[in-house]
């Protein structure tokens, strides 16, 4: 069984945070997900035939043709400057080091 530490470790790394009685209530629902997998890990499956399929990965030639021009490639976009996208700023909420 996995102890309460590496839980929250998980949960830190998951970015999640708790408020009041949630931690335990986490904690309660992530040892269930891992009895579930503990079941299917245990599943018998000795006399199942091993499955191989038969398909391969089919990729077409990269043949180079036209770009798009700024104004095409951009004419979606909800924000551009110049010819570039405009997006917000990922700012970390924590400390990542963890």
């Amino acid at each position: 069984m996995v102890d309460e530490d590496e839980i929250l470790k998980v949960s830190r790394l998951a970015y999640l945070e708790f408020k009041g009685d949630q931690q335990q209530a986490f904690i309660a629902q992530f040892r269930k997900i891992l009895e579930y997998f503990a079941q299917i890990r245990n599943a018998p499956t000795g006399e199942l035939p091993v499955h191989f399929s038969k398909a391969s990965l089919i990729l077409r030639e990269d043949i180079p043709g036209k770009s798009l021009s700024p104004d095409e490639a951009l004419a979606n976009a909800p924000r551009r400057e110049g010819t570039y996208f405009v997006a917000p700023k990922i700012r970390w909420a924590r400390d990542t080091s963890q």
